[in-house]
């Protein structure tokens, strides 16, 4: 990742973490969440002539009417088409806000940790580090994306199961009056379940995001780079999006990082794994993240964490960057919700970071107890 990111050989090996899942270098100046993407907003626009299911409001670019696609390939076009245009509206808008930085923002106190810009009298705002690495954007809902993307290859263009026009309707309905359709869609394959027919659309699509947004320069000339790994962004980033075609309602969450959508990784964690580490994690300098949560009996014995132990080396070896875990039991994270005064000291592991359970949104508690907990590796 800092490879590519065009640092030395000998600084990248001596990285540190940065925030959540960021690898960094101590000589560094980097804006590491200059923005998100919202991923699944682009399709919504590609599927709704431009506009926004929730606010009604034209949000994207002119689209034809979605009921008359006649391809996937059209559909998906579509998506790139918006998608493209959400990137090239954040890099006008961190241009704008590195301009101010530069003007009004220095930072005298950070800048004063950097031997080099200590050295060149420089302050990181004007690129007095070593290495001026260009912000970085952060992916959000690659999992729904894919997912949804998969459900109208198959389920409109492949078996013919259902027509566009069926499928617009049903999720301008938020799934109300269609739910043998919804439970069609559920059953299409899920990215983080190992299965090529959706990794590849997540794949050509981290491909593609990395490409698009390393073309653009920043304002002191550095590419633009790309990460996975949200955070707790995918909780409000869900609630502007109305319902998608993997079967997804209106305003729930979408997926964070690489993560499979919450509940949709029916599989097992060694699959989920293989379904992210398909990604080319090397390119996405900003840093990918993996939430995977187990059942609490499966890590108990001895056997276990030993498994768990060659698991997380296997991953590692298939070229993957970061993977977290949650262990605790449902039945213990729904008491803790019920009694939070019993279980002040609970830490639930959210996206890069730990913190206590009670602490947390209702909303962001019930995203976290909504995963996957796997009884089997």
């Amino acid at each position: 990742m800092l490879i590519n990111a065009g640092y030395e050989p000998e600084d990248a090996r001596d990285w540190n973490n940065c925030g959540c899942v960021v690898p960094h270098f101590r000589k560094t100046g980097e804006w590491t969440s200059a923005a998100n993407i919202n991923f699944t907003a682009a399709l919504e626009y590609a599927l709704n002539k431009g506009y926004s299911r929730i606010t009604g409001e034209k949000t994207g670019l002119n689209e034809k009417n979605p009921k008359t696609f006649k391809s996937y390939e059209e559909v998906e076009e579509a998506f790139y088409r918006q998608f493209d245009n959400l990137i090239r509206h954040c890099v006008i808008s961190t241009l704008v806000a590195q301009d101010i930085h530069k003007q009004l923002v220095p930072r005298p106190f950070l800048s004063s940790c950097i031997e080099n810009c200590l050295d060149e009298g420089a302050d990181l705002v004007d690129a007095g580090a070593k290495y001026n690495i260009g912000p970085v954007l952060t992916g959000i809902g690659l999992a729904v994306t894919s997912n949804s993307l998969a459900v109208i290859k198959k389920l409109v263009f492949e078996d013919e199961a259902v027509d566009m026009g069926a499928l617009i309707d049903a999720i301008d309905a938020n799934w109300e009056g269609f739910e043998e359709l919804r439970q069609m869609a559920l059953n299409v394959p899920k990215y983080g379940n190992d299965i090529d027919y959706v990794d590849d659309i997540a794949v050509k699509m981290s491909n593609h995001y990395y490409k698009e947004v390393h073309k653009y320069k920043d304002i002191n000339g550095s590419n633009f780079n790309t990460a996975f790994m949200g955070i707790s962004n995918y909780l409000p980033t869900g609630k502007v999006v109305g319902a998608t075609p993997c079967g997804r309602k209106a305003k729930e969450p979408l997926s964070e990082g690489v993560s499979p959508f919450a509940g949709s990784d029916t599989s097992t964690p060694l699959a989920a794994m293989r379904s992210a580490a398909k990604l080319n994690q090397d390119v996405h300098s900003g840093g990918t993240l993996l939430n995977i949560r187990l059942s609490e009996n499966l890590v108990s014995t001895k056997r276990g964490q030993s498994n768990l132990g060659s698991m997380i080396q296997t991953f590692f070896a298939l070229g993957a960057f970061h993977v977290q875990f949650n262990t605790i039991s449902t039945e213990t994270l729904r008491k803790a919700q019920e009694h939070p005064e019993d279980y002040k000291d609970l830490l639930v592991r959210v996206a890069g970071y730990s913190t206590q359970f009670v602490n947390l949104s209702r909303s962001m508690q019930d995203a976290i107890i909504a995963r996957t907990a796997h009884e089997k590796f």
